[in-house]
């Protein structure tokens, strides 16, 4: 658990799990009257307040249903959330035609769901508003493999399905592990090796799927807003949750000090 107030708390949703079924699991034991779920005012139907892919780890706030989960989905729906993804990267990030590249860029490309269900796509006739503000925080290594990585930083105040990796495909920057929306390659110790083989066998990757997390969600202050929908500033709904930080898993801080090292 990474945060609780009364009738809400946050878990750290691992990658690989479905934010439905972490959701399903909470409420499965509230209605069975599991005392630690009790104690946080957690008793009848849960519901989650935003979405989270499964293929990202971080935060997912779970409330129970009524008035403060309706006023929790209402900050979200209303934009008064920022959500603060982390990546990892390589590639010439070029910008949308709204802006230029570089190491801050936005990207500001309708998307859309395939109609299979498999995929977002981007789409000008059937796609909602999706903004992404990215950022390079830093470049991962000084080895010759590792130079070509950058560490990432993509903000948004309403992430939609698969927003992310869309959005970072669309503006050439290919996420390690990305399979779907770009070819981003997986980092093994191999490919940071300077001279020779590291191990026998196949290489294995240094992490687990995609290198993307949810790692921060911050209260948006009303006078950035521009829309008279913003909370007040300091909330109370938002007292011992906001802001959230989630820890940076296990893996990808052992992947960040390999690519430090690689030099």
């Amino acid at each position: 658990m990474l945060a609780a107030s009364a009738g809400a708390l946050v878990l750290d949703k691992p990658a690989g799990v479905a934010w439905e079924a972490v959701t399903g699991g909470v409420a499965t034991q509230a209605a069975a009257g599991k005392p630690e779920l009790l104690a946080f005012g957690l008793r009848g139907q849960i519901v989650a307040v935003w979405p989270l892919d499964a293929a990202v780890s971080g935060p997912l706030l779970l409330a129970e249903r009524g008035e403060r989960s309706a006023r929790w989905r209402n900050a979200f729906g209303s934009e008064q959330l920022e959500f603060v993804f982390e990546l990892l990267a390589t590639g010439d990030a070029a910008g949308d035609s709204a802006a230029g590249g570089g190491d801050v860029f936005e990207c500001a490309l309708p998307v859309a769901w395939h109609r299979d269900g498999s995929r977002a796509l981007v789409s000008n006739t059937t796609g909602k508003k999706a903004r992404t503000l990215f950022r390079r925080i830093a470049r991962a290594g000084t080895g010759t493999a590792a130079a070509r990585w950058s560490w990432w930083e993509a903000r948004t105040r309403y992430p939609r399905p698969d927003q992310i990796r869309l959005h970072a495909a669309e503006c050439g920057l290919r996420l390690a592990g990305e399979t779907l929306y770009a070819a981003g390659d997986a980092i093994t110790l191999e490919s940071l090796a300077t001279r020779g083989r590291v191990n026998k066998g196949v290489p294995r990757p240094l992490h687990d799927g995609l290198v993307l997390r949810l790692a921060r969600v911050l209260e948006v202050p009303p006078d950035t807003t521009g829309d008279s929908k913003s909370s007040a500033a300091g909330d109370a709904l938002f007292a011992g949750i906001l802001p959230l930080f989630a820890p940076e898993p296990p893996r990808t801080n052992v992947l960040r000090r390999r690519l430090a090292d690689s030099g």
